[in-house]
């Protein structure tokens, strides 16, 4: 079974003015926007920046030997990507600048992008998914009954300021990506993006991202750009399915198991883009139904207070990311013994109404 590595085995050794970019081009770089750049990658929106390889080769030496883990949720393969996506012919020159990584209590925002420029004049414009950090989880279930996050609101700035330095300036053409939550932060981002910046995206790829609460797809922006949208999931996806509005899709192979095939990394790969799979697995459409379901059965008062209160408790245990939490599962236990009336009811309430839905299967 071939997969990402495959990819850059049978194309690595062509550049993208010999081969133009493919969806698995573009997972790549939503992939890299994983790696955690600080003081590597400029935060300018405008510029030549690094190239890949005197990235990774200085985040590499950063650790000099030291283990590199993205955390629980994230596998370490991101890591073996940079090292040999750095070392091929075809992403080893791509230029990398724009890395920005906000982590923002008091707004509760998780947020992180990056910017590559590739050697037909391209700008892939990356948004990274949830990371390992509780605030990021809090921010995305906060989607299920706010028409706005923080994250959302700031793609949208990146976007537009990358746009207006570089694409809009030079003729080039741009191109916005995102796995997980990143991929609902490239939607989000193009459709509401000012009129000559939509104009000059040609593709958008959300990887397995939920859509959105509210109907956009009647709106201007998302009509306008509906067309260059490419959602792809696996065959076993859930994420991908949260507020799924009928909006079209392609389903692809993954050598993972459940809900593990979340992980792109695990995607089959050919030449040129992703091994198909007929449709979304029977049983995980009904999964996806309960829970759609579920979301819906509750006006955005309820869902608030189900995420409140369960944050809440996972903030009790003193835990700031999901790593942590999993290393001290006592602690989590003993957060649902002692949580409070109002945690406890609210909770019950979201449980109820689940196990309901999941009885009408």
């Amino acid at each position: 079974m071939a997969d990402i590595f495959d990819y850059l085995k049978w194309r690595g050794d062509l550049s993208f003015s010999a081969s133009s970019l493919c969806e698995v081009d573009a997972l790549i770089f939503a992939e890299l926007a994983y790696v955690e750049f600080d003081g590597i990658v400029c935060a300018k929106a405008r510029g030549q920046g690094i190239s890949l390889k005197n990235a990774a080769r200085r985040y590499f030496d950063s650790y000099r030997g030291r283990e590199i883990s993205l955390g629980k949720l994230l596998p370490d393969s991101i890591i073996t990507l940079l090292r040999v996506a750095a070392e091929s012919k075809r992403f080893s020159e791509v230029r990398v600048f724009g890395y920005r990584d906000v982590l923002d209590e008091e707004q509760g925002e998780q947020f992180s992008a990056i910017t590559f420029l590739i050697d037909d004049g391209t700008y892939c414009v990356a948004f990274r998914g949830t990371d390992d950090s509780i605030l990021g989880w809090k921010e995305d279930f906060r989607m299920s009954f706010r028409r706005e996050v923080p994250a959302q609101a700031h793609a949208l700035s990146y976007l537009e300021s990358v746009a207006k330095s570089n694409a809009l300036v030079g003729g080039g053409r741009i191109v916005v990506c995102g796995h997980s939550k990143g991929g609902n932060l490239a939607l989000w981002s193009a459709m509401h993006a000012e009129r000559d910046v939509r104009d000059a995206i040609t593709a958008v790829y959300n990887f397995d991202g939920p859509g959105f609460l509210h109907d956009v797809k009647r709106s201007e922006g998302y009509r306008d750009i509906e067309k260059r949208i490419h959602t792809v999931v696996p065959e076993r996806s859930v994420v991908g399915m949260f507020f799924y509005d009928g909006a079209r899709y392609r389903t692809v192979k993954s050598s993972a198991r459940g809900l593990y095939q979340h992980d792109a990394m695990s995607w089959l790969t050919a030449p040129r883009g992703f091994v198909p799979a007929v449709d979304i697995d029977p049983e995980y459409k009904k999964v996806n139904k309960i829970l759609s379901r579920w979301i819906a059965n509750m006006n955005d008062g309820e869902r608030e207070a189900v995420v409140e209160s369960l944050f809440k408790l996972l903030y009790s245990t003193k835990a700031t990311t999901l790593t942590e939490l999993a290393a001290d599962s006592p602690a989590l236990w003993r957060a649902f013994v002692k949580a409070d009336a109002d945690t406890s009811a609210a909770l019950k309430i979201g449980l109820r109404a689940l196990f309901a839905d999941y009885k009408k299967k």
